[in-house]
């Protein structure tokens, strides 16, 4: 049997969820389709291995969609400090420098998940576990016509491909997809440490990758290292308190006698950058269509830029939602500051890494050094990256 739905998104993590939640609350028909299990989460379990550090406007589309009401831990954090462990080099941003009171919310990924999916509960949308096998524009090009693995069939003005780093949606639109190995492995966990972070996200750059803090709830942190492969490979064989161990003394200069709080997660570093957003009735979004390298925080919060910008021109669309002049102005809007993104931060990785002839890192670590000060006593320069960051330069 043949269903029809006015807009159809593909893809059960954050970006998705909130996609639905997002369309549900403009009062437009949406179906939720999703490979992941949906099980139901306690907020109230321990500390998860994930977070997000989440910028100001991503917070707000988290606002208007009614999520942030049923989130039940998360915590501000009002600057950041970054360090060069090689060099002098050291550069520190302040929510107060910009007017604000924070420049960001760090979040828990089941808490934040586990929102999204009340949320939707809220608006009595029940996803359905299944694979698209195929999307095809239909004979008169008014609609994209869906099969999905279930065997069900339907018609859909719109779909929208939130479905990750290997997105069957983008698939099925064959678009090129150019892959980045990093050759970096992220370690991540939540830990216990008795010395106070003070709502401040602190990071470190060494030679052996980059090692992030950012607070958790008081005196509890999550931590997120991200390293060469060929140390990742030691890593792995470490127990969890041991490997922790060798966070404290990668650190040290700020944190102390940590403990676990959560067990450890490790993945993978991959960027990833589509030629094309849009195909007729389709669009890709999030993950789907960019991934960038961790070290800035800025994954989720391009992802949430895209959302925001799409359900904006959405919203201008006369509910002509397959027209294809509107998602390109959605491509247009959002590619530029995602390539821009992405190409910063390889380029930031690859002035930290330390894999260069002794002569090169050198002058590198001087360059560092003489860069990140420089840049520390330049209020304007600093607020504009803080508020570029906290705007996700999309809106």
């Amino acid at each position: 049997m043949r269903t029809k739905q006015s807009i159809t998104v593909a893809g059960g993590g954050v970006i998705g969820l909130a996609c639905a939640a997002g369309l549900a609350q403009r009062n437009i028909p949406v179906l939720l389709i999703t490979t992941d299990a949906v099980q139901s989460l306690s907020s109230e379990e321990g500390y998860d291995a994930r977070s997000y550090a989440l910028s100001l406007n991503s917070l707000a589309l988290l606002e208007e969609i009614e999520v942030m009401p049923l989130v039940t831990r998360y915590t501000d954090f009002e600057a950041l400090e970054v360090w060069d462990a090689q060099s002098s080099g050291h550069i520190r941003f302040d929510a107060a420098d910009i007017g604000s009171k924070r420049l960001g919310i760090v979040i828990e990924h089941r808490q934040l998940l586990s929102a999204l999916q009340q949320r939707l509960k809220q608006l009595k949308i029940e996803p359905i576990g299944a694979q698209l096998k195929s999307a095809t524009v239909s004979k008169y090009g008014s609609c994209v016509s869906l099969n999905l693995d279930n065997g069900q069939q339907l018609d859909t003005s719109l779909l929208i491909g939130a479905d990750g780093f290997n997105s069957s949606v983008r698939t099925l639109m064959n678009s090129r997809w150019q892959v980045q190995d990093y050759r970096q492995t992220a370690f991540s966990c939540a830990a216990y440490t008795t010395t106070d972070h003070q709502m401040t996200g602190w990071q470190q750059f060494s030679k052996h990758g980059v090692v992030a803090f950012l607070p958790l709830a008081e005196k509890a942190c999550t931590i997120v290292w991200s390293c060469p492969a060929t140390l990742a490979s030691e890593l792995k064989l470490l127990a969890p308190p041991d490997l922790l161990q060798r966070v404290g003394s990668e650190i040290s200069k700020h944190f102390e006698n940590l403990s676990l709080a959560s067990p450890v997660a490790s993945f993978p570093l991959r960027g990833g950058q589509v030629d094309q957003y849009t195909k007729p009735g389709m669009v890709l979004i999030g993950d789907a269509a960019h991934s960038v390298h961790p070290l800035a925080g800025q994954g989720a919060n391009l992802g949430f830029t895209d959302l925001s910008v799409l359900l904006n021109i959405l919203d201008h669309s006369r509910l002509d939602y397959f027209n294809a002049a509107m998602l390109k102005r959605y491509q247009r809007t959002v590619k530029g500051t995602n390539h821009l993104m992405k190409s910063g931060l390889e380029m930031l990785l690859w002035l930290f890494a330390n894999d260069k002839a002794d002569s090169v890192s050198y002058v590198l670590s001087r360059v560092r050094a003489v860069g990140l000060n420089h840049l520390d006593t330049m209020p304007d320069i600093k607020k504009f990256f803080m508020k570029y960051a906290g705007s996700n330069a999309g809106n």
